[in-house]
């Protein structure tokens, strides 16, 4: 299974500069898993292992270099979930939204957006969550 991802912050630029189609965004291959998955922040399973871990090399509003810190993602999927596992360095850290469908986003959050129709930046589902366990999830069209 291909998943398309593409996050927010580079997908705004992209979008203004031209119309991106399948095959000039990049392609994550998500692994499917068969084990169970413990939700529990640590990587026990040998399914984690399997999969492609990506680095994320787009910081928004740096000012200094040592502000870029180190952020990783892997994804599985199963027969009825998706799996995320971020792993992320941040000196500062900021959650003060608590509230679910409120505004995660202006705190330090991962956030990961699917782009289902192949040919459309436009379209995409979107999920982030604080350190706080706020929740937003939401279609954009």
């Amino acid at each position: 299974m291909l998943i398309v991802l593409s996050f927010l912050t580079t997908s705004i630029f992209a979008q203004q500069e031209k119309k991106l189609s399948l095959g000039e965004q990049p392609v994550f291959k998500v692994t499917k898993v068969s084990e169970p998955m413990v939700i529990d922040g640590k990587m026990d399973e040998v399914s984690w292992s399997k999969t492609e871990a990506r680095t994320l090399d787009y910081f928004y509003r740096v000012d200094k270099p040592t502000d870029q810190q180190k952020s990783t993602f892997r994804m599985l999927w199963g027969k009825e979930k998706f799996y995320l596992f971020f792993e992320m360095e941040d000196q500062y850290i900021t959650a003060r939204e608590t509230k679910r469908d409120g505004q995660p986003y202006l705190d330090d959050c991962a956030e990961i957006f699917f782009i289902t129709a192949p040919d459309s930046l436009d379209t995409h589902f979107g999920y982030e969550l604080n350190l706080n366990k706020a929740v937003n999830d939401f279609i954009f069209f």
